[in-house]
């Protein structure tokens, strides 16, 4: 693939090898076909990216990150667009990851009587896109506001920046691994497996736009049967598929009695109810009020002086 950009790219680096790029592009096309030599955090601002990683393309959307490991053969291609898509990649070398790491596994007492001896282990992360409830994600949206998108500097401390994305990202991955170990398999490759095979299945989820396919193909897309492929996302989102759609319909519905003026009975359509009754059941449910009494409530923080809702 030819190398292709167009568009603005700003980037500093640490003298530790840790590495911040700021893009905002009309096209961008680019293989790594021997990876890169530091784990990379991929978040995108506005628009969306798109890469080919372990076999498959994966669009990053707005909101969200793509984590790469080091040395991980990957490829983005992004064709034209007039509207530019911006966002940040974030490198964190090996040896802040080791320093951090060792901080949080190690007694303090070690730490004073031994205060610059560190691990040497090598991370391997489960790659791919993450969402925006990530521990990680959050510090990330959070940097937005604190972006300058000309010289794409972001205001704040540089060893901050990258030590608590490295903290955040260790946090993260021991939280997956507590997924993982939930999976009732007898080898940890094999749960590893189940985990990222359930993962592009939450991905389709995540993708539908009203456009539900059934579980039955979305199992057979990621080579599960359905019923190990319903029991195994059970035991890692505690929740089967069908009750995590349900989930995703009610998250809709409430972005938008919260933000728009479309009539409840419209609303319930739209997120995917055979009527307002069933809608109104499911969200009272699952939020404890009312779509018409959440509208309202809304509304009135959303013009007071005390915040906004969430």
């Amino acid at each position: 693939m030819e190398t292709l950009f167009t568009g603005l790219q700003t980037n500093y680096k640490t003298d530790e090898g840790n590495l911040f790029v700021f893009s905002s592009i009309h096209e961008f096309s680019r293989e790594w076909p021997d990876g890169l030599p530091e784990a990379t955090v991929r978040y995108v601002i506005s628009g969306h990216e798109q890469y080919y990683l372990n076999g498959e393309t994966v669009r990053v959307d707005c909101g969200k990150f793509l984590l790469v490991n080091k040395s991980q053969p990957h490829n983005a291609y992004m064709p034209y667009t007039s509207e530019r898509a911006s966002g940040f990649c974030v490198a964190i070398h090996n040896s802040m990851l080791n320093d951090v790491y060792h901080n949080n596994v190690v007694s303090d007492i070690s730490l004073l009587d031994n205060p610059f001896t560190t691990t040497k282990k090598e991370f391997d992360f489960y790659d791919g896109i993450y969402e925006p409830s990530d521990t990680v994600n959050r510090y990330l949206s959070s940097l937005e506001s604190k972006l300058n998108v000309v010289t794409g500097v972001v205001a704040v401390a540089q060893d901050e920046l990258f030590f608590n994305i490295a903290e955040r990202l260790l946090i993260s991955q021991t939280l997956i691994r507590k997924k993982v170990s939930s999976i009732k398999a007898s080898k940890h490759s094999t749960r590893q497996e189940l985990y990222k095979r359930i993962a592009k299945a939450k991905r389709i989820l995540d993708e539908e736009n009203g456009n539900e396919l059934p579980v039955a193909k979305i199992a057979a897309m990621v080579a599960l049967s359905e019923f190990h492929f319903y029991r195994t996302f059970k035991q890692i989102h505690n929740v089967t598929p069908h009750q995590y759609r349900i989930k995703r319909r009610l998250q809709s519905a409430r972005e938008k009695l919260y933000s728009t003026n479309i009539p409840v009975t419209q609303v319930s359509l739209e997120s995917g109810f055979a009527d307002v009754q069933s809608f109104s059941k499911a969200f009272r449910k699952e939020f404890s009020v009312s779509p018409l009494c959440f509208r309202h409530a809304g509304r009135s923080m959303l013009y007071s002086s005390a915040g906004t809702l969430f």
